[in-house]
């Protein structure tokens, strides 16, 4: 506490060093965290060392990025709300969040893509781009909902609530279970879509040109294909911004990206 007090700048220094034993001790030892709690420091994308006092102030929720590179749109939009964005990637965080919501009963902890503002659509404006984009992607299951998040963010985004990204945390940890106890010739994995399904939701922005666009192509019922494999474009740039785009989608990606660049070279 008094290298804390007297030469914080040398702390802060070091904190990165010493972070996950302080983050464990404070979970292990009701004395140290009563001894450390207020030194306690997170790291925003912005380089600075946060107190949770500091952190929090006023606000009820702390945002945080697992990968500050590939969740860069979602921390541009949570900057653009105010918030200060933490980086809480260590293996230990997931159980030190919980350990936190539990000492900070007020204080919810949600990283940047579980949080996207904007006023939801009307239902018939939604209707139609859920269609779309279940027709286009073939997935008649999928999530969508739509928002008006400005002109500037991206025409969709992927949403993924903090209950299940905590809950594919567990799935992690349970395949290790399953895979040791798996009797001889049991699939260990059976159930583990069952238990713990990943339910990522589909957000569009109704704000953006590119939307109003697509929307327009639509329902002038000319350019049925076209249309579709727009919608697909929109949907793999958002799993792509998300860090959820697979190595098939990721190639289609490009792919159409390509053609479209090459398109607007020759006009």
């Amino acid at each position: 506490n008094e290298v804390f007090k007297k030469e914080r700048e040398s702390f802060e220094k070091y904190w990165s060093d010493i972070s996950v034993f302080i983050k464990y001790g404070m979970m292990k030892e009701e004395k140290f965290y009563d001894k450390v709690k207020d030194i306690c420091l997170f790291k925003t994308t912005e380089g600075k060392f946060l107190t949770m006092e500091e952190l929090t102030g006023d606000k009820k929720q702390v945002r945080y990025t697992t990968d500050p590179i590939a969740q860069a749109a979602y921390i541009s939009m949570a900057k653009n709300e105010g918030y200060e964005v933490v980086i809480l990637d260590e293996d230990i965080d997931n159980n030190f969040i919980s350990f936190l919501e539990f000492k900070y009963s007020e204080i919810k902890f949600k990283r940047v893509d579980s949080e996207l503002s904007g006023e939801d659509s009307d239902e018939e404006t939604l209707n139609k781009l859920r269609t779309m984009f279940r027709t286009a992607t073939g997935d008649d299951k999928l999530y969508v909902s739509a928002k008006a998040m400005g002109l500037s963010s991206m025409p969709a985004l992927i949403r993924e609530s903090e209950e299940n990204r905590r809950m594919q945390e567990m799935r992690k940890q349970y395949e290790q279970f399953a895979r040791m106890t798996a009797k001889e010739g049991e699939d260990p994995y059976a159930k583990l879509d069952e238990m713990f399904p990943l339910i990522q939701e589909l957000v569009i922005n109704t704000d953006s040109p590119v939307i109003s666009k697509l929307t327009a192509m639509k329902e002038m019922g000319t350019k049925e294909e076209e249309t579709s494999r727009f919608a697909q474009h929109i949907f793999d740039q958002a799993r792509l911004a998300h860090g959820s785009l697979d190595s098939e989608g990721l190639q289609r990606f490009l792919s159409y990206n390509s053609e479209l660049l090459g398109n607007v070279l020759d006009k």
